[in-house]
């Protein structure tokens, strides 16, 4: 299957070309009490719209231009079971597994393509580069804090580490945040940038449990994903700074006397982590308690009135995940798990009536 998708950009009319194919398996067991849909798919799209930079001086700093290819693909499982099916009370359960992955495979003659950037220094923070996930995470490796001058002066022979302090002050660079010299030239450039992760995750699914028990009607529906990453940006600016809050994790930040060994940022030192780098790149991981509604229906057999129900429900009730931010599963300006004071999905709680005659 092929089809075609059109783009405006300006000042011309562009499209983009995917071809996609899908497999599917369906089967049921014991007398249709188990029964499982299992579905694969790969995608491939070529001529993919995209923001290419330009020099400044043409009066522009980017145009759009038709350069992408990307190959997407996955496998998705669903498994429904009848657990118990009696007169008066059921119970049914449906697991939710799936698999997805999104590879750049071309870019013309761009070595990377941005799509969000640190604003210290311009560096790509998400973007597309060959061999590498779609709109994967970039940025530094962070490597600690500066604890004494004595490193600071060896790191002037060995260049294992850089930082963007303008300071030649080996003083002034004590509890600053330092980064991997990738290629140990002594400075501070795109040439350190690394791939820090994927926002996919390597399986995501849900698990839904639904009980009917004389009258009662219950569903219990929680999500969940495993692996993939979230960039918590907002650190950039918290680590170090004195215009904002921080993570209570912060206080352990380094001192010279009460916390020498720490390898977080000196509190007050400056405005920001300064760097986009792995500091800020964490674990996606989460199980949430999605939704979970209580019902109950009144048979009344009335003249007017045939049937009252009433039902309880909640949404984004409980969350587990070791995520220092919000929720992991957020997004900012279409970015997925791209953490930019990203507002959590509310807790919602509503009560129903409803009546049939």
């Amino acid at each position: 299957m092929a089809y075609y998708q059109d783009r405006l950009a300006s000042p011309e009319l562009t499209w983009e070309k995917t071809d996609e194919y899908n497999l599917a398996l369906e089967g049921s067991f014991f007398n249709s009490k188990l029964s499982f849909t299992l579905e694969g798919y790969i995608s491939k799209t070529k001529d993919l719209l995209m923001s290419i930079q330009v020099p400044e001086h043409t009066g522009y700093g980017s145009r759009y231009g038709n350069l992408g290819r990307t190959t997407s693909s996955g496998v998705e499982l669903t498994i429904n079971s009848r657990n118990i099916v009696k007169r008066g009370f059921s119970w049914l359960s449906t697991f939710t597994f799936a698999h997805n992955t999104s590879v750049v495979d071309a870019l013309g003659s761009e070595s990377y393509v941005a799509t969000r950037k640190a604003p210290a220094g311009g560096y790509m923070t998400v973007g597309y580069k060959v061999g590498y996930p779609v709109n994967s995470f970039w940025g530094f490796q962070y490597a600690g804090v500066w604890h004494n001058t004595e490193e600071v002066e060896r790191n002037k022979v060995t260049h294992a580490f850089v930082d963007d302090n303008t300071s030649d002050s080996a003083v002034s660079s004590l509890g600053y945040p330092r980064y991997i010299d990738q290629n140990h030239d002594g400075k501070i450039d795109n040439d350190d940038i690394v791939y820090l992760g994927s926002p996919d995750p390597v399986l995501a699914g849900g698990i839904q449990n639904t009980f009917n028990i004389h009258g009662f009607s219950i569903n219990i529906f929680f999500a969940w994903s495993l692996g993939g990453k979230v960039f918590n940006y907002s650190e950039y600016y918290m680590a170090g700074s004195r215009r904002t809050n921080q993570y209570r994790y912060m206080l352990n930040a380094w001192h010279p006397i009460m916390n020498p060994e720490s390898d977080l940022p000196r509190a007050g030192k400056f405005d920001g982590n300064a760097m986009p780098s792995s500091f800020m790149v964490h674990d996606a991981s989460f199980l949430r308690l999605k939704s979970v509604s209580v019902g109950y229906t009144f048979n009344l057999k009335a003249k007017w009135i045939r049937e009252l129900n009433l039902n309880l429900s909640g949404e984004n009730l409980w969350l587990w995940s070791t995520y220092n931010g919000f929720d992991p599963d957020c997004s900012y300006w279409g970015t997925r798990r791209y953490d930019l004071a990203s507002y959590p999905k509310p807790m919602r709680v509503v009560f129903s009536v409803s009546l049939k005659y």
